[in-house]
This record gives structure tokens, C-alpha cells and sequence, in this order.
């Protein structure tokens, strides 16, 4: 998948700008409907109160039955001519429930019938009805010829009258008030141009700061990825400065053990061949050349060994006889017969290893554990024993020894090739033994024991497959 952050700035830009933009659109059309829609409920609901107080001073039931008397009409007049003192009020008509016009203030349209019957019906029922033309639809909504025809806003209001003290309020009439919409018009319109405006500043700034935010994580990402990149080529570099200095190391420490006996026997060969008249003498110098050697030889044969080590030839292995074999071979093959105390579990110990690597390293540490202390038991441990960090299951192999341990400052460099602390040692053991082990994807380490000494933990996984991939 691929990840946010590699999406490109421009594409980003596009993809928000038309998202945000289609945000501000429907938000700026909803909030202009219900603006408006508001701002009209509000008007109809200060008329209908208006009305409904003007009609309740002097309004009774029977001047919707009897509205052409003069009392009524008196009632009628007084009640809701004042509205037509209130601003753009073009027409105020009164209709009793069937829909005739029982007063208006044009006095020739009372005794006529209503041309739309919907509304006052609506508003008969007990709701109040805002009807809104528009300018272009006005002279064709607006049958009475007498009416004037600006575009209007029409307020239809029931008229409650209450009959007696303690009869609930009835709907005796409709009012139906007609405002010009010019003005109402107006009002809206700069209400919805101020909801755009602020919509759209609203939308331009979230879109600024989600651009800005974006472009601040995607350059802080390239910067990362660019110094990660400088790191890495940084850090291979210096892997390979390290692998050179070792190499160079290595190389200078074969040169230094080989040429130290390398000069004895060209030494030797010289007073050989000054003495070559004195036999005995002769034969001496020969004896000591043959020593060196031999020297020479058994260090060629530590360092294919240590070579060796590289190639690892996995197979099924069952660990538990491997250790107890190689236990006896070290015990009967070295003078001495160390004592050696065996902790292996019981059961199903298999699992993928080069058994002859895995005898070599560990016969290499019971040989050190015989050097720091000959006369005491060494102690030799396999357990089942998940992986201190990562948790995987594996296999613990220790060998404990009761010799006087290894400082600390020896530690970093005790697995280091040709590092020794014994006199006459090649310094290759520990290296070959760490070496096996990083072949079967494990690890090494050294502690210190209680009582005194060094324990050297092996630990293997369960599963290897060849090469060390786990």
C-alpha cells in the first residue's frame, strides 16, 4: 500500500482544494436554507403573535358570523387596521373557516370568496402558513387584479376566540397579511452572502492550514529519509572501514605468527650451515628448525579450521546426545579426565544444525573451561529457554567453569580473532565458537558466576534454515 506521505504536494493541493471545495458548498447550501428558512418562520411568528393579540382586545365569535354589521366591522377595523401601519404591508384580508372575506382594508373585496383555499385551510387548522413569492412568479400566483403585484410575502394566521370565561380558544378566522418582499428580500440575500463569505474563509483557511500542515510533515519526511540515506551510506562506509582495519589486522596477525618461526628457521639453517662440520651440533639445529616448523603447521591447520567454520551443512541434529557425546569425547581424550556435570532434558531435542560446527564449538569451550580451572567439575546445561529479547524458542546451552573468570575491560574483545590472554594461544578458539553460533542463527554471551568463574551461554533457535534465515 502505498503510503500517504508519498503523495505529492500538487496532487495533494488538487485533491483537498476539491474537497474542501465541495465542503463549503453543501455547508454554504444548507446554512442558506436554514437562514432562510429561518429568517421567514421568524417574521411569520412575530405576525401571528401580533395578530393573535390585536384580535383577542376586541374580536368575539360573532363577528365572523355577522361581519357585515357595523359592530363587527368597527372590531374588525380597529383589531387589525393598525397593521397596515407596519412597513411594505400592501393588502390585510380577514376570511372566516369557509373562506369568504369577512373584512379586509379594501372594503370591496369583503363578501368575496377566496381563489386559494389551501392556505386558509392550513391555517384554520391551528398552523401558521408563509407563503414567498419570488418577483418572476408573482403575477402569475396573485389572481386578484386588485391586489398590487410587487413580490410579496403572505402571512396566513388563525384567529383563536374564546366564547365564554372557561371555554378553551377556537379558531374563529384566518388573517392573511401581504408584505411586500422587497426589503425581506434584501435581508436574506445579504444573510446568505454573508454565510458564503464566511463559509468560503472558513474553507480557504482549513484548506490553508491542512496544505501547510502536509507540506511541513512531507518536507520534515524527505529531510528524514534524506539523512537516513546519508546515515546509511555513512554507516556502510564505515562497515567497510571496518572490515578493511580487520581484515588488515587479521592479515598482520597471520604475517607476525608465521614469520616469527619463518625467521627462527632461516636463523637455524645459517648456523646449520656454519656447523655443518660438527654433526651433533648439526643435528640440534635441525631438531629446532623441524620444532619451528611444526609450529608453523599447527597454526596453518587452527586457521583452515577457522575457515571451516564458514562453511555450515545443516541437517536434523538431536542436541541432548550431541552434548553427551561430545562431554565424553573431551573427558576421555584430554589427561586428566576432567569431571564434567551434565544437565540435559529429557525428550525431543531436534533441531536444524551442522552437528560437526556445534561439537567444535562447544568442545572449544570445554577446552577453556579445563585451562581456568583443571581440578574443578565443569558444569554443562541444555533447556528449552525462549529468546531474552525477541522470545523466540530456542535452546540454552551453558558450559560454567570455577576459574577466576574474565575481567570485564577483556570482554568487548575476547571474541576478537588472535586476541589471547594465555601465553603460546593462537586467540582463535573464542572467535570460531562465536562464528558457529551466528551460523545457526543464535547468539553468545558471558557472564559471571557467584561463586567465581565464567559461564558462556549458547543459544540456539528451534528452527533454522540453511544460511542462518531464520
Amino acid at each position: 500500500m502505498v503510503s500517504f506521505f508519498r503523495i505529492s504536494p500538487r496532487l495533494f493541493a488538487t485533491l483537498s482544494l476539491v474537497l474542501v471545495a465541495l465542503m463549503v458548498a453543501m455547508t454554504g447550501l444548507a446554512l442558506s436554507t436554514f437562514f432562510r428558512q429561518a429568517i421567514i418562520e421568524r417574521e411569520g411568528k412575530i405576525i401571528s403573535d401580533l395578530a393573535q393579540t390585536l384580535a383577542a382586545q376586541e374580536i368575539d365569535p360573532g363577528d365572523f358570523i355577522h361581519y357585515s354589521n357595523p359592530d363587527a366591522l368597527l372590531h374588525f377595523s380597529r383589531s387589525f387596521g393598525i397593521l397596515k401601519d407596519l412597513g411594505e404591508v400592501v393588502r390585510i384580508k380577514v376570511f372566516d373557516p369557509s373562506g369568504a372575506i369577512v373584512w379586509s382594508d379594501d372594503a370591496s373585496l369583503i363578501g368575496t370568496k377566496a381563489t386559494r383555499t389551501a392556505n386558509i385551510t392550513q391555517a384554520a387548522a391551528g398552523g401558521n402558513t408563509v407563503v414567498f413569492y419570488e418577483e418572476e412568479e408573482t403575477n402569475q400566483t396573485l389572481p386578484e387584479t386588485r391586489d398590487p403585484l410587487p413580490p410579496v410575502v403572505e402571512f396566513y394566521v388563525p384567529i383563536h376566540i374564546r366564547g365564554t370565561a372557561s371555554a378553551k380558544p377556537e379558531v374563529g378566522g384566518v388573517m392573511a397579511l401581504y408584505r411586500s418582499s422587497a426589503s425581506l428580500n434584501a435581508t436574506i440575500e445579504r444573510g446568505i452572502v454573508l454565510v458564503w463569505l464566511v463559509t468560503a474563509i472558513g474553507g480557504a483557511l482549513l484548506f490553508t492550514a491542512l496544505f501547510a500542515l502536509f507540506r511541513s510533515v512531507w518536507l520534515g519526511r524527505q529531510e528524514a529519509e534524506s539523512q537516513l540515506m546519508r546515515l546509511s551510506g555513512e554507516h556502510q562506509r564505515i562497515i567497510h572501514l571496518e572490515k578493511l582495519s580487520a581484515t588488515g589486522t587479521m592479515v598482520g596477525e597471520i604475517a607476525h605468527q608465521i614469520n616469527n618461526p619463518l625467521v627462527g628457521v632461516v636463523n637455524l639453517a645459517q648456523l646449520a650451515e656454519r656447523e655443518a662440520d660438527v654433526p651433533v651440533r648439526v643435528k640440534a639445529l635441525l631438531a629446532d628448525i623441524r620444532h619451528a616448523g611444526e609450529h608453523c603447521s599447527e597454526f596453518v591447520k587452527r586457521m583452515l579450521a577457522f575457515t571451516k567454520a564458514a562453511r555450515c551443512q545443516l541437517q536434523p541434529v538431536s542436541l541432548a546426545p550431541l552434548v553427551a557425546d561430545t562431554a565424553a569425547l573431551f573427558r576421555d581424550s584430554t589427561p586428566g579426565h576432567p569431571s564434567i556435570e551434565l544437565n540435559l532434558p529429557e525428550g525431543n531435542t531436534d533441531f536444524e544444525a551442522d552437528p560437526v560446527l556445534i561439537r567444535h564449538a562447544l568442545f572449544n569451550l570445554l577446552n577453556n573451561a579445563f585451562q581456568a580451572s583443571p581440578i574443578t567439575a565443569i558444569k554443562v546445561e541444555l533447556a528449552p529457554e525462549p529468546h531474552p529479547h525477541t522470545h523466540r524458542h530456542g535452546w540454552r546451552l551453558e558450559v560454567i567453569d570455577h576459574g577466576p573468570g574474565i575481567p570485564a575491560s577483556e570482554r568487548e574483545r575476547i571474541f576478537t580473532p588472535f586476541f589471547t590472554t594465555k601465553p603460546g594461544g593462537m586467540g582463535l578458539g573464542l572467535s570460531v565458537v562465536e562464528h558457529i553460533v551466528v551460523q545457526h542463527g543464535g547468539d553468545i554471551t558471558i557472564h559471571d558466576t557467584p561463586g567465581g568463574g565464567a559461564r558462556f551461554l549458547l543459544w540456539f533457535p528451534r528452527n533454522v534454515l540453511p544460511g542462518g534465515v531464520k
